[in-house]
């Protein structure tokens, strides 16, 4: 996702630093990727047009899971169970 506008952000949580694009203004879209990828490899996919929300007055927040692209992650498997998934989510929604 590139474009005039488009921030990076990065949040602390649980040991992890989760990084995070944020572009637009407007009402708030939240995008997690699936969970053998990243923003960069869905990017290089090609697999969505994210332009049209920016422009459609929507705020665009994509970011890389825990120990997914360029977010960190340890080697505790607790980390990365769905329910401890969904709280850095949810950390980074607050």
């Amino acid at each position: 996702m590139s474009g005039t506008g488009r921030r990076e952000g990065r949040l602390r949580h649980r040991g992890a630093e989760l990084v995070y694009d944020d572009l637009g203004e407007g009402p708030l879209a939240v995008y997690a990727h699936g969970g053998f990828v990243s923003r960069a490899v869905e990017d290089r996919m090609g697999l969505f047009d994210w332009a049209p929300l920016p422009r459609a007055g929507r705020r665009l927040v994509r970011y890389d899971a825990r120990g997914h692209g360029r977010s960190t992650g340890g080697a505790v498997d607790a980390d990365y169970t769905y329910e401890s998934l969904a709280q850095d989510l949810l950390a980074l929604l607050d």
